[in-house]
Protein backbone atom coordinates (compact mmCIF):
# COMPACT_ATOMS: atom_id res chain seq x y z
CA UNK A 1 0.00 0.00 0.00
CA UNK A 2 1.42 3.57 -0.80
CA UNK A 3 0.16 6.43 0.22
CA UNK A 4 0.60 9.99 -1.78
CA UNK A 5 0.16 13.43 0.21
CA UNK A 6 0.20 16.37 -0.38
CA UNK A 7 2.14 19.41 1.27
CA UNK A 8 -0.48 19.59 3.56
CA UNK A 9 -0.61 15.81 4.47
CA UNK A 10 -3.88 15.35 2.65
CA UNK A 11 -4.47 12.29 0.80
CA UNK A 12 -4.12 12.68 -2.81
CA UNK A 13 -3.75 9.41 -4.37
CA UNK A 14 -2.57 5.63 -3.60
CA UNK A 15 -2.34 2.42 -4.93
CA UNK A 16 -2.41 -1.18 -3.39
CA UNK A 17 -1.61 -4.54 -5.15
CA UNK A 18 -0.94 -8.43 -3.91
CA UNK A 19 2.02 -9.10 -4.79
CA UNK A 20 2.39 -13.05 -3.66
CA UNK A 21 5.60 -14.95 -2.78
CA UNK A 22 7.82 -12.41 -2.86
CA UNK A 23 10.42 -10.94 -0.27
CA UNK A 24 9.87 -8.09 2.07
CA UNK A 25 12.68 -6.12 0.13
CA UNK A 26 11.22 -7.21 -3.21
CA UNK A 27 7.57 -6.32 -2.11
CA UNK A 28 9.83 -2.71 -0.72
CA UNK A 29 11.04 -1.83 -3.78
CA UNK A 30 7.97 -2.42 -6.01
CA UNK A 31 6.15 -0.32 -3.78
CA UNK A 32 8.70 2.81 -4.53
CA UNK A 33 9.06 2.12 -8.22
CA UNK A 34 4.76 2.15 -8.79
CA UNK A 35 5.23 5.43 -5.94
CA UNK A 36 7.67 7.50 -8.06
CA UNK A 37 5.65 6.48 -11.29
CA UNK A 38 2.24 7.23 -10.11
CA UNK A 39 3.80 10.63 -8.48
CA UNK A 40 5.41 11.35 -12.08
CA UNK A 41 1.96 10.78 -13.64
CA UNK A 42 0.15 12.85 -11.12
CA UNK A 43 2.65 16.33 -11.90
CA UNK A 44 4.55 15.76 -8.61
CA UNK A 45 7.78 17.23 -8.95
CA UNK A 46 8.72 17.70 -5.28
CA UNK A 47 8.89 14.07 -3.87
CA UNK A 48 9.46 12.92 -0.34
CA UNK A 49 9.31 9.44 -0.59
CA UNK A 50 9.51 8.15 3.17
CA UNK A 51 10.46 4.48 3.27
CA UNK A 52 10.39 2.22 6.66
CA UNK A 53 13.59 -0.35 4.79
CA UNK A 54 16.65 1.11 5.69
CA UNK A 55 18.08 -1.59 3.26
CA UNK A 56 15.69 -0.37 0.50
CA UNK A 57 16.79 2.94 1.03
CA UNK A 58 20.92 2.22 0.77
CA UNK A 59 20.70 0.28 -2.36
CA UNK A 60 18.49 3.25 -3.92
CA UNK A 61 21.31 5.76 -2.63
CA UNK A 62 24.56 3.60 -3.16
CA UNK A 63 23.16 0.62 -6.05
CA UNK A 64 24.48 -2.76 -6.47
CA UNK A 65 27.06 -4.56 -8.70
CA UNK A 66 26.29 -5.62 -11.97
CA UNK A 67 24.25 -9.56 -11.85
CA UNK A 68 22.71 -8.47 -8.45
CA UNK A 69 19.20 -10.23 -7.66
CA UNK A 70 17.53 -6.24 -7.57
CA UNK A 71 19.69 -5.09 -10.23
CA UNK A 72 16.99 -4.79 -12.73
CA UNK A 73 14.57 -2.71 -10.40
CA UNK A 74 16.91 -0.98 -8.84
CA UNK A 75 18.35 0.99 -12.77
CA UNK A 76 14.05 1.37 -13.06
CA UNK A 77 14.20 3.21 -9.57
CA UNK A 78 17.13 4.99 -11.15
CA UNK A 79 16.01 6.23 -14.31
CA UNK A 80 12.50 7.40 -12.83
CA UNK A 81 15.08 9.53 -10.14
CA UNK A 82 17.08 10.84 -12.87
CA UNK A 83 14.14 12.30 -14.43
CA UNK A 84 13.59 16.65 -13.96
CA UNK A 85 12.42 16.73 -10.51
CA UNK A 86 13.41 16.78 -6.62
CA UNK A 87 13.12 12.98 -5.04
CA UNK A 88 14.19 13.01 -1.49
CA UNK A 89 14.03 8.98 -0.67
CA UNK A 90 14.33 8.90 3.33
CA UNK A 91 14.20 6.39 5.77
CA UNK A 92 11.27 6.42 8.89
CA UNK A 93 10.71 4.48 11.38
CA UNK A 94 8.06 1.52 10.80
CA UNK A 95 6.12 2.91 13.80
CA UNK A 96 5.90 6.45 12.00
CA UNK A 97 4.46 4.61 8.63
CA UNK A 98 1.54 2.39 10.91
CA UNK A 99 -0.96 3.38 8.37
CA UNK A 100 0.59 2.44 5.13
CA UNK A 101 2.19 -0.40 6.99
CA UNK A 102 -1.55 -1.45 8.03
CA UNK A 103 -3.07 -1.11 4.51
CA UNK A 104 -0.26 -3.18 2.84
CA UNK A 105 -1.01 -5.82 5.09
CA UNK A 106 -4.89 -5.38 3.71
CA UNK A 107 -3.51 -6.45 0.31
CA UNK A 108 -2.59 -9.83 1.40
CA UNK A 109 -5.04 -12.17 -0.56
CA UNK A 110 -6.38 -9.60 -2.67
CA UNK A 111 -6.12 -8.70 -6.43
CA UNK A 112 -2.58 -9.24 -8.07
CA UNK A 113 -3.79 -6.13 -10.47
CA UNK A 114 -2.74 -2.95 -9.18
CA UNK A 115 -5.88 -1.00 -7.24
CA UNK A 116 -5.12 2.77 -7.64
CA UNK A 117 -7.23 4.41 -4.77
CA UNK A 118 -8.63 7.71 -5.51
CA UNK A 119 -10.01 8.71 -2.40
CA UNK A 120 -9.27 7.50 1.44
CA UNK A 121 -10.42 3.91 2.47
CA UNK A 122 -12.77 3.90 5.14
CA UNK A 123 -9.94 1.22 6.78
CA UNK A 124 -7.18 4.35 5.95
CA UNK A 125 -9.67 6.76 7.95
CA UNK A 126 -10.05 4.01 11.02
CA UNK A 127 -6.12 3.66 11.13
CA UNK A 128 -5.72 7.34 10.99
CA UNK A 129 -7.64 7.48 14.15
CA UNK A 130 -6.05 4.76 15.91
CA UNK A 131 -2.84 6.70 15.44
CA UNK A 132 -4.31 9.65 17.08
CA UNK A 133 -5.63 7.81 19.51
CA UNK A 134 -2.72 5.94 20.04
CA UNK A 135 -4.16 2.29 19.34
CA UNK A 136 -2.45 1.54 16.58
CA UNK A 137 1.41 1.36 16.65
CA UNK A 138 4.24 -0.98 17.21
CA UNK A 139 3.59 -4.94 17.07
Amino acid sequence: MVLVRDHLGRWTSGFQQNLGAVSVLMAMLRGILNSLILCWNLGARKVVLECDSAVAVQLIREGVHQGHPYEFILQRIGLLLAKEWEVKVVHVWREANGVADHLANSAHGGSFELRCLHSPLPLFLVCCFMMLWGYLGPD
